[in-house]
């Protein structure tokens, strides 16, 4: 079994942790995120930065790449 995306919950070896960075550098997340969530986020359809950001357009997305086992 692969890690589990923190947003859907799904469970699979695609599931990557992703360093989630705001252009303007006040927020950082670190997440594991399946291809498809990061996809939505990438797109501005979902946002993990929380309502007040001005996100989207604005979010930089590094992903790296774990061998990490759960």
């Amino acid at each position: 079994m692969g890690n589990k995306c923190f947003n859907c919950g799904k469970e699979n070896k695609e599931v990557k942790l992703c360093e989630l960075q705001s252009k303007d550098g006040k927020s950082r997340r670190n997440e594991m995120l399946c291809q498809n969530c990061l996809e939505k986020i990438q797109s501005g359809e979902l946002n993990i930065f929380g309502r007040n950001s001005k996100i989207h357009k604005d979010i930089t997305i590094e992903i790296t790449e774990t061998e990490e086992k759960i």
